[in-house]
């Protein structure tokens, strides 16, 4: 039974599993284009595989993307089990003094809106509300094209709106209330998972960035029906029915790999399979038949790719037997041997230019917003990653500075954040304090084109996103072009652009 001790490690073979089988399925996941960053599977409790591709770490908190909403929902289900609510709860009776105080009239339909129909993604909007100042407002004010329930349209504002329900019927945030009730007994721990706010003080999906192992552990509690450290947490039906098909995609946008939509989750078309899901790959995929679990993080550039990894996962754990397997010592070698090198390559790297010392200097911004921190989809788009940054922290770019230290060149940022750039293509973690404090690892390299082109590779190793940056010196003018990964895989990434001056 899962509880707060450390996982067990077993060979694969003991829970009846191939190593040489585990170890082709992990060697096809990382041919794809996109990369695993980290990656658990664990079969009947114990642990029989487990890799962070360096410089990710075990320890690191990554970001999850929609697989938060998981997270969310599960709070909800306590509340459920504890009888604070019921999913048959009607939404306006739920927030009954916020449409009273923001004088809201809601719609016959929307009067009808339950909360079980905002858990599948049916609450009969056309179209998901912004993610701004105000959303909690604007989901409340939504004309409702559909019957609650009769269209699936998939929303992360509804989903945040379940992190608003739990506040509001246990007084506390969304995540005090699961590490008293779930994470302390599940073994999440205190650095395992940041969970960012809203302005409004909300805690709810898009906020989450947690370790592979406390996405892996939420998915074992989901497996052993809602019990963990000798007590039924939820109950064991509403379990069941979270992981049951409770919507489905007529139209087929969402159906890759899946058999429907749960309460918060996705339903594979395996029997008896289903998975948490975030942009960009971020994956928790269960098997309850073969009672197996694996979670792994990626930087998921290609929708097909990283289909193409949740399929192998499913395949493999279908294929899982029941009874153990003769121990193969020299497989289980090969596979501890591939899982602990893996490794990103060594960048780009060029000598030193000569007169390099002549870039050493503060440059004060011009024009432009070139912005280094952590994004998710910059640009004309509302990125709702703004919404956590820190207030007392300067977000646009207004003085930047290089200076030369060993094999390292240091890139700051309004006389504050420092980013160490390895002049020789090596990416070694470190930390830099950014616009979200509580996410700070970052690598780095930068090398020079010429002695008037300089480039910088900024990786944050809280989740999936790079920064490519194009320097170009010419006398004390330096133009600034970022090139950043966009979320949601397959679309272009976005440019900024910015122009400063050498003021020292």
């Amino acid at each position: 039974m899962l509880n707060s001790s450390p996982l067990k490690r077993a060979t694969p073979e003991s829970q009846g599993v191939s190593s040489r089988e585990l170890l082709k399925t992990i060697k096809l996941m990382d041919e794809s284009v996109n990369e695993v960053h980290g990656f658990m599977i664990e079969r009947n409790g114990y642990v029989l595989a487990e890799s962070w591709l360096a410089p990710y770490r075990a320890d690191y908190p990554h970001t999850c993307h929609s697989l938060g909403k998981s997270y969310t929902c599960t709070a909800i289900g306590i509340c459920a089990t504890k009888g604070l609510l019921s999913v048959d709860d009607l939404i306006v009776d739920i927030f009954a003094d916020e449409i009273k105080l923001w004088g809201i009239t809601p719609d016959p339909i929307y009067r009808r809106l339950k909360l079980r129909d905002v858990m599948c993604m049916g609450d009969g909007m056309e179209r998901m509300p912004g993610l701004g100042t105000f959303w909690l407002e604007d989901y409340l004010s939504v004309k409702l094209k559909y019957e609650p329930s009769e269209h699936f349209m998939y929303n992360t504002t509804a989903s945040c709106v379940l992190g608003a329900v739990v506040e509001k019927v246990t007084g506390m945030s969304t995540y005090d209330f699961l590490k008293k009730e779930l994470f302390d007994k599940i073994g999440i721990g205190d650095d395992d998972l940041v969970w960012l706010r809203f302005p409004n003080g909300i805690c709810a999906e898009p906020g989450i960035s947690a370790t592979t192992e406390a996405n892996l552990r939420l998915g074992m509690f989901y497996v052993d029906d809602g019990l963990a450290d000798g007590s039924q947490i939820i109950d064991k039906e509403w379990i069941r029915n979270a992981t049951s098909v409770q919507n489905r995609d007529k139209n087929g946008d969402y159906i890759a790999n899946t058999a429907g939509y749960g309460w918060q989750l996705w339903i594979c078309d395996k029997e008896g399979q289903f998975r948490f899901e975030g942009g960009q790959g971020q994956m928790m995929i269960a098997d309850r038949p073969h009672n197996a679990v694996c979670a792994f993080h990626q930087a998921g550039r290609d929708p097909k790719g990283y289909a193409y990894n949740n399929v192998l996962i499913q395949e493999l754990m279908s294929s899982f037997g029941n009874d153990t397997l003769p121990e193969d010592e020299e497989g289980y070698a090969e596979l501890q041997s591939y899982l602990a090198n893996r490794a990103l390559p060594d960048m780009q790297s060029r000598p030193v230019p000569q007169n390099a010392k002549k870039w050493e200097g503060i440059y004060g911004l011009k024009d432009g917003h070139p912005y280094f921190w952590l994004e998710v989809c910059p640009g004309p788009e509302f990125d709702f990653y703004h919404n956590f940054y820190d207030v007392s922290v300067k977000r646009e770019t207004e003085i930047i500075s290089f200076k030369f230290d060993g094999d390292d060149l240091l890139l700051t940022v309004n006389n504050a954040s420092v980013f160490r750039l390895s002049l020789k293509g090596k990416l070694e973690a470190g930390d830099t304090r950014g616009v979200i404090p509580q996410l700070t690892k970052t690598c780095g390299t930068a090398y020079f084109e010429n002695e008037n082109e300089l480039v910088t590779y900024i990786r944050y190793l809280n989740g999936w996103q790079t920064n490519v940056t194009h320097f170009r010196l010419d006398g004390a003018d330096l133009t600034i072009d970022i090139e950043k990964d966009m979320l949601h895989e397959g679309r272009e990434p976005i440019r900024q652009h910015g122009t400063a001056r050498k003021i020292r």
